[in-house]
């Protein structure tokens, strides 16, 4: 809106008519207001707002008698009133004491005192936790509501089954019946078992005195052993320690019988055992430089027998050329088992290890308990399998001459009375050739040597084991022959020398 003059001023403005200024504001609905309407609607309708206003407020009527009060006709009395009103409420209001909340302590059920923490509490938290034992009851009434349901048609369908069944049974196994044979109604079967059972407890007693004899009458827990050493618990690992049933004083029961029947054999044993109880066999292995011997299958030594400290038991060797080596022999008992030998290394003896031997076991053993003592010896010969070695022959064919080339282990490195020969034989089994070692302890492994100057042809490789003697001269005795082994020279191709360089000379 543009003004068209002041009163403040003394200098008048142009007059402009209020119809030709126009309103520019927002539209104003509620008193019918709208943008481009003139300046003189605008004023208009303000003033019969204001009008209006005031004429409604003219016939006001408020009637407060609800609040102790009359009826008013003007908006000053009634707010008046009001605010009086307010300020007496006010001062009420002020003057309330509140007293103290009451605390209301229950005694909780027996039921619920576990889950409550004690015996009492408080109403709310009471009424929560009866909430919660509800809630739990409920799930739990469903789930028996199932079962029970479930149960309820397995009743439904044993009891038809059970109006099919025959009047009368059979043994369910007759082979292992012993009330009867045949069929009979079931009181008939019952009344049967009933009877067993009566006579059965009439001469085993009631249960009460089965029971009462379970516990032992004379506790033999932390009691030595007598076949064994250490006390019934630890010597037997199935011993009842704690017995509370027939069966565990059945086991304990048979325990200790087998323990008395174990001292009563020992002491036979002990009384009644003589030298002819011991019943010995050996034989020996060799392999290498090293004797085994072990227990023949089924020798005997009781074991009331140890040997003796003095004279202590020895094992005697002896080769085919008679050079004898003795040792001691401890512990015989030890391998009459046969799981085990007694090792003894002849590699410092004087004896031949590539002839047999007779070996001679002398023992000694005694008895404690009867001061017996008992003397023999047992001879067993011993043939060497292990006196030949394992020959490698290869032979070769060059230049009009062939060759036989031999390898083989020296079995008996640490010997220094033995010795090998080899010897070769043509297709005839005519001896060509022959060559005799040094001792075996001056050799090394393996033994090689090439046999020369031989023609085209088959052949035959032989390896003797020798025995070397110095007294009263120096000789050999051959104490083993090993087989014969067949080797071929023949022809082989040349082959061109290289490289080959020609020269030519004018």
């Amino acid at each position: 809106m543009l003004p068209v003059g002041s009163n403040n001023k003394s200098t008048p403005c142009s007059v402009v008519s209020s119809n030709c200024v126009s309103w520019q504001g927002p539209d104003i609905p509620c008193i019918g207001l709208c943008k481009g309407d003139t300046v003189t609607d605008v004023v208009a309708k303000l003033g019969e707002l204001v009008c209006d206003i005031n004429t409604r407020a003219a016939d006001v009527t408020v009637n407060v008698a609800c609040l102790g009060g009359g009826t008013y006709d003007n908006y000053n009395d009634v707010i008046q009133f009001i605010t009086t009103k307010l300020c007496e409420l006010y001062t009420i209001v002020d003057d309330i004491v509140i007293p103290a909340p009451i605390s209301l302590i229950c005694d909780v059920a027996a039921c619920l005192q576990a889950e409550a923490g004690g015996t009492t509490l408080d109403v709310v938290n009471y009424a929560e936790l009866i909430g919660q034992q509800y809630c739990i009851l409920e799930g739990t009434v469903g789930t028996l509501s199932s079962v029970v349901s479930s149960h309820s048609s397995s009743i439904v369908t044993i009891n038809n089954t059970l109006s099919t069944l025959p009047a009368t049974y059979a043994p369910k196994n007759s082979a292992y019946v012993c009330l009867g044979t045949g069929t009979a109604a079931l009181t008939t079967i019952v009344a049967a078992i009933e009877q067993e059972l009566c006579d059965l407890e009439a001469v085993t007693g009631t249960p009460a005195e089965l029971a009462a004899e379970i516990v032992p009458f004379c506790n033999l827990t932390n009691e030595p052993a007598l076949s064994l050493p250490g006390t019934m618990a630890s010597a037997y690992p199935g011993w009842k320690v704690t017995v509370s049933t027939l069966a565990d004083t059945i086991n304990n029961m048979w325990i200790t019988i087998c323990d008395m029947r174990s001292l009563v054999t020992q002491l036979q044993d002990c009384c009644n055992k003589t030298c002819a109880d011991i019943d010995l066999g050996f034989f020996g292995v060799l392999n290498g430089s090293t004797l085994s011997i072990f227990a023949s299958t089924g020798s005997v030594l009781p074991s009331q027998f140890v040997q003796c400290t003095s004279p202590a038991s020895t094992i005697t060797i002896t080769d085919t050329s008679s050079h004898t080596a003795t040792y001691t022999f401890n512990d015989i008992a030890g391998i009459v088992d046969g799981s085990s030998s007694r090792d003894f290394d002849l590699s410092s003896s004087a004896l031949n290890l590539s002839e047999d031997f007779t070996i001679s076991v002398n023992y000694c053993f005694s008895n404690s308990t009867s001061d017996l003592v008992c003397q023999n010896t047992i001879t067993f010969p011993m043939i060497n399998t292990v006196a030949c070695p394992t020959v490698t022959l290869t032979s070769s064919y060059l230049f009009g001459t062939g060759e036989i080339h031999y390898s083989f282990p020296n079995i008996y490195p640490a010997s220094a009375t033995t010795k090998y020969r080899i010897n070769v034989y043509d297709a005839g089994l005519s001896l060509i050739s022959s060559f005799t070692t040094n001792v075996a302890s001056l050799l090394g492994t393996p033994v090689v040597g090439n046999i020369t100057g031989l023609s085209l042809g088959t052949y035959y490789v032989e390896i003797q084991i020798l025995a070397a003697y110095t007294l009263p001269e120096p000789y050999d005795v051959v104490t083993r022959t090993c087989p014969q082994q067949e080797i071929s020279v023949v022809s082989t191709s040349c082959v061109s020398p290289e490289p080959v360089t020609a020269f030519l000379i004018n």
